[in-house]
């Protein structure tokens, strides 16, 4: 393998790993509400898909989800394992996954950062697409493990688990937005093949 090679390896661990140090240190703040707390997880979470590629984006999402279900006290209100995960309120965790994938996908169009010169106005277009998405994908699969969870009707969870927190998750994605312009400038620093 090259140096080449190596560096670019390092620096995506590198990039995986400050993402999940930062899912890390936002998602353990809360505030607590019955059922499901209001965290600053998804908002971590949407950060790391609008700053990483898909791969990399889904690993250190990954590895935060891995670091919690071994235990490691990450989750929510300084909590961790197996048992949260497999919870009821574990599906959020796991619609992440799918989550952040779909959002970085669609806001790189592909599976690689490009830096482009494209318009700013449609990676705001596709960031906001993304951010849709991401937000189905997590309420979807987090619904559905609750439904299970609980043995509860769909419309019941729904009730419980998405129309509460729709307000929040709305605002967690409009800063999003609003920080797309210094995320625009961010990215391509990331990626930079200097030295």
């Amino acid at each position: 393998m090259d140096s080449t090679s190596v560096r670019t390896r390092t620096r995506a661990l590198i990039r995986c790993a400050v993402c999940t140090a930062l899912l890390v240190v936002l998602g353990v703040f809360e505030i607590p509400l019955p059922l499901i707390p209001i965290t600053l997880q998804t908002f971590a979470v949407t950060l790391c898909g609008a700053l990483l590629c898909p791969a990399e984006a889904l690993a250190a999402t990954g590895t935060y989800v891995l670091l919690g279900a071994v235990g490691l006290p990450v989750y929510s209100g300084f909590t961790g394992g197996l048992g949260i995960l497999a919870g009821p309120t574990g599906g959020f965790l796991i619609g992440f996954l799918p989550g952040v994938f779909f959002l970085s996908l669609l806001l790189n169009r592909g599976f690689k950062f490009v830096n482009r010169a494209d318009s700013f106005r449609l990676d705001i277009i596709r960031l906001a697409t993304g951010l849709v998405i991401f937000t189905f994908c997590t309420y979807a699969v987090g619904t559905l493990w609750f439904t299970v969870s609980y043995g509860t009707t769909i419309r019941a969870a729904f009730s419980l688990c998405v129309w509460p927190f729709l307000p929040g998750a709305a605002i967690k994605c409009s800063a999003l937005l609003l920080l797309y312009p210094a995320l625009a400038k961010i990215r391509p620093v990331l990626y930079s093949q200097t030295t």
